[in-house]
C-alpha cells in the first residue's frame, strides 16, 4: 500500500531557525544541523517500515482467538509445520499470533480489507469472498464434527438411553448465537436455545433451560476442565457423540500472495505426510470412544451448508473411524 504525505516544510529547515548548531554554523548554510536531522529521519523511515517482512525473515499475522482454546493449540501448531516445511523454499519465518483485541467481525474486515491480518482458521467464512483465499484440507481428520454433550450429571443415566436420532430430537440443545452449527440443529428440527457469549451457556445448562450443550471432542474436556470450577455439577456424557460434516478453512489474505503460495506448499506436505493425524495423537490422545466404559451411541446429522456429496464423503469417512466402537 502507498502512503501519500502531504507536502509541508522538512523538519529539518523548520529546526534551522532554532538549533545551536545553526547558530554557529550559519555561515555554512546549516549544513551540520541538515545532515543531522536527515540521518534521523531516515532511521525513523526505516524502523517504521512494515511490509511482513524483517531481514529476509517472513512475518506471518495469524490470528487464532476466533477458535476455543481446546482448538487453538493444535491449529497453532499446524501453521508452524507448514511453515517449517517450506523454509528451503521460502525462507526463515517468524508467526505472529499477538492478536487478542479483535472480534471476529473486525479479524476479517482487516484480512479483506487491507491485509494486516495474513491468515486464521475458519468454519463460517462465505464462498466467494473477495480479497482473500480459502484452503481446504481435512486438518482436523473430521474430529471437529464429532461432538459429545456438556450435561448435567444428574441426567448421565438418561443420556445413556439416547440411541437413536428420533429419540435425540427429544431434548433441547444450547449454542452461542451465530454460530454455523446452528443451521444442522435447526434442519433436524431440535429445539435449540442460543447464548450470547461462550460463558453465558453453562448457567443456562446447569438452571435446566435445556439439556446439552454439544462441543467437539477437540475441545470438550478442556472446556469442562475450566467449567467445573464454578459448576462442579457438569460433567460429559460419555457413551453419547453426534457427528455432522464441517470444512474448515485457512483462510489466507489475499494482499500476500507469497503467504498464499507458502500456505498451499506447506499444507500440501503437511497433509499429505499425515504430520496432521501424528499432531492429532498427540494434542488429542483419548479423544476416540473408549468401548471399555460401555456401549456407545453415535447420531448421525446433515449438515445443509454443505453439499449432498460432501456429507456423503465426510459422514462415510467418520464411520471408518467409529465402526470399531
Amino acid at each position: 500500500m502507498v502512503e501519500v504525505e502531504l507536502f509541508r516544510m522538512p523538519a529539518y529547515i523548520q529546526m534551522c531557525k532554532t538549533c545551536y548548531l545553526c547558530v554557529i554554523f550559519r555561515a555554512a548554510g546549516c549544513w551540520v544541523c541538515t545532515l543531522l536531522l536527515l540521518v534521523s529521519s531516515n532511521s525513523l523511515k526505516a524502523e517504521n517500515i512494515d511490509d511482513g517482512n524483517t531481514a529476509d525473515v517472513m512475518v506471518v499475522k495469524y490470528w487464532a482467538e476466533g477458535l476455543s482454546p481446546g482448538i487453538r493449540p493444535y491449529l497453532t501448531e499446524l501453521i508452524r509445520q507448514a511453515l517449517i516445511a517450506t523454509e528451503a523454499e521460502y525462507g526463515p519465518y517468524r508467526l505472529d499470533t499477538n492478536h487478542p483485541q479483535l472480534s471476529s467481525l473486525r479479524s476479517m474486515r482487516e484480512m479483506e480489507k487491507d491485509g494486516r491480518l495474513n491468515l486464521q482458521f475458519s468454519n463460517s467464512w462465505h464462498k466467494g469472498a473477495e480479497q482473500v483465499e480459502q484452503i481446504i484440507y481435512p486438518y482436523t481428520n473430521g474430529l471437529l464434527g464429532l461432538r459429545k454433550c456438556l450435561i448435567r450429571k444428574n441426567d448421565l443415566e438418561f443420556f445413556d438411553t439416547i440411541t437413536t436420532l428420533d429419540e435425540f430430537k427429544k431434548i433441547r440443545i444450547g449454542q452461542g448465537v451465530g454460530w454455523p452449527d446452528n443451521d444442522v440443529y435447526r434442519g433436524e428440527h431440535i429445539e435449540l436455545y442460543e447464548a450470547k457469549g461462550y460463558q453465558a451457556l453453562f448457567p443456562m445448562l446447569m438452571h435446566g433451560r435445556f439439556e446439552c450443550i454439544p462441543l467437539s471432542v477437540l475441545e470438550i474436556e478442556g472446556t469442562l476442565k475450566d467449567a467445573q470450577v464454578e459448576y462442579p455439577d457438569m460433567t460429559i456424557a460419555p457413551n453419547f457423540y453426534i457427528f455432522y460434516p464441517m470444512n474448515l478453512s485457512l483462510v489466507v489474505t489475499g494482499y500476500r500472495e507469497d503467504i498464499v503460495r507458502r500456505m498451499q506448499a506447506g499444507f500440501k506436505k503437511v497433509i499429505g505426510s499425515k504430520k496432521h493425524i501424528k499432531l492429532l495423537n498427540k494434542f488429542y490422545p483419548n479423544i476416540t470412544p473408549d468401548a471399555a466404559v460401555g456401549p456407545v451411541s453415535v447420531v448421525f446429522l446433515h449438515n445443509p451448508n454443505l453439499t449432498p456429496h460432501e456429507n456423503d464423503n465426510k459422514t462415510q469417512a467418520m464411520r471408518e473411524i467409529l465402526r470399531f466402537y
